[in-house]
């Protein structure tokens, strides 16, 4: 919801960029640590990766 609400976009939408980005891969491996990472932490870098990706269109 946190990723939804600071791009403005619907939760879909939101769910869709976070499952297919590389951070929310990484999410489940230990190896990364953002297991111990606040949701604000994760948020941030899936938008970096989002913009990116966009600067690169």
């Amino acid at each position: 919801m946190q990723l939804s609400e600071e791009l403005n976009i619907s939760s879909k939408r939101a769910m869709l960029i976070f499952y297919n980005s590389t951070v929310g891969n990484q999410l489940h491996d230990p190896k990364y640590g953002y297991q111990l990472m606040s949701d604000t932490y994760i948020v941030n870098d899936i938008k970096a990766e989002f913009a990116n990706i966009q600067s690169l269109s």
